[in-house]
């Protein structure tokens, strides 16, 4: 029973290196395509899209309806507290993380 036991774990370990290395083999063309398409990609125009990105969120946030925390009296409390402020200064902080880190 033991040896039975041994040849299937045998079996088995040779069947998944055969699957292993077939796929490998059929993905390896894609992923090399797919880093043929990647490197061809110039750095400055990844980061202008990346901080592009940020800034049309910035001005989406900007877009939004004023939601500011109101008081017991139902005044609105200090600009401070509008959500909108804290979400773009929260773009422009990991904007500058991007740029200078």
């Amino acid at each position: 029973m033991k040896t039975f036991l041994i040849d299937l774990l045998k079996l088995l370990a040779e069947w998944l290196y055969a699957l292993k290395t077939f796929l490998i083999d059929l993905l390896k063309p894609f992923g090399d395509w797919m880093l043929d398409l990647v490197v061809a990609v110039p750095l400055p125009a990844v980061r202008f899209f990346f901080l592009g990105m940020l800034a049309v969120i910035a001005l989406w946030i900007l877009s939004l309806p004023v939601q500011r925390e109101k008081d017991e009296d139902g005044n609105p409390k200090s600009w401070l507290t509008d959500l909108r402020v804290m979400g773009v200064g929260l773009l422009l902080l990991q904007s500058l993380f991007y740029i200078f880190l």
